[in-house]
């Protein structure tokens, strides 16, 4: 009858967006464990780098890791020296290709302290096959990754970004990409303020929501389909950003539907399935 039915689809529905919040703490525990190795290690080699994220990268749900440091703007030329005597000659500091020419429907910059006299640089970047495209680049010239990097920098927490269309893209690849930052600092640092002033970079880990909804599909029941949205940022009346899932998803009315909430990386998602 329709009880059972009902009561067979919730718990089916409420196991698998279960898996799914399982899945995606995976990103998170290489974050944390890409953070305790630069609070121990302040400065990296690139064979060093390859070495703390080999491991987690095997899993493609993972795209790349890496460290973005706080630069100068007055040291830049010294920096990138720095890094160029260190094995990589083509090293050089840029902002992002359109930062200057961002259109009236880019998501509002939030207003940072930085600005004018520093840089956040992305200095290390695994794999390898990303580095041409973000090696150097400004992280605070996009607006989707300055906002996380003002919410990771204030609040010592992981913060992560809005879903973007990545330039960089490995071969057959068209997804979503979400960034997650946590920022390390010189010195004890309590307040927003003093986090501000004693910021050094960020540990950074990138990952694309398909791909992690992908590696738990064959756990779950065939007659399910699950739907990531970030409920924040609204894309269309009531139906927030599709992270991950089928196309129209965010926005699908169906009388048998689950919704399990999550908090990532300080943004609001909801893991909803259908039958």
């Amino acid at each position: 009858n329709g009880e059972r039915l009902r009561a067979a689809f919730e718990h089916d529905a409420s196991n698998a967006t279960l898996t799914l919040a399982t899945q995606l703490q995976e990103p998170l525990r290489a974050l944390d464990a890409l953070h305790g190795v630069l609070s121990v290690a302040r400065h990296l080699s690139r064979d060093e780098m390859h070495t703390a994220t080999e491991s987690w990268l095997s899993n493609s749900a993972i795209r790349s890791m890496g460290w973005t440091e706080r630069v100068r703007r007055d040291e830049i030329a010294g920096f990138e020296a720095r890094v160029r005597a260190e094995g990589t000659p083509e090293f050089h500091v840029f902002d992002r290709p359109d930062a200057a020419n961002a259109s009236e429907t880019t998501p509002p910059v939030i207003a940072f302290p930085f600005d004018g006299r520093d840089a956040f640089v992305v200095r290390h970047l695994e794999p390898e096959a990303m580095r041409s495209a973000v090696l150097g680049r400004n992280s605070l010239s996009a607006p989707h990754t300055r906002a996380a990097i003002v919410a990771a920098v204030e609040s010592a927490e992981p913060a992560a970004t809005a879903a973007y269309s990545p330039h960089y893209q490995l071969p057959g690849e068209n997804q979503k990409a979400i960034v997650l930052y946590r920022a390390l600092y010189d010195g004890p640092a309590t307040t927003p303020a003093d986090r501000r002033a004693a910021v050094r970079g960020l540990a950074f880990v990138t990952l694309a929501v398909d791909a992690q909804l992908a590696s738990v599909a064959d756990k779950l029941p065939h007659y399910l389909k699950l739907c990531v949205v970030d409920v924040v940022a609204t894309v269309a009346a009531g139906s927030g950003q599709r992270l991950a899932g089928p196309a129209g998803c965010e926005a699908a009315i169906t009388p048998f539907a689950f919704t399990r909430p999550m908090t990532f990386g300080g943004r609001r998602w909801e893991l909803r399935a259908a039958a």
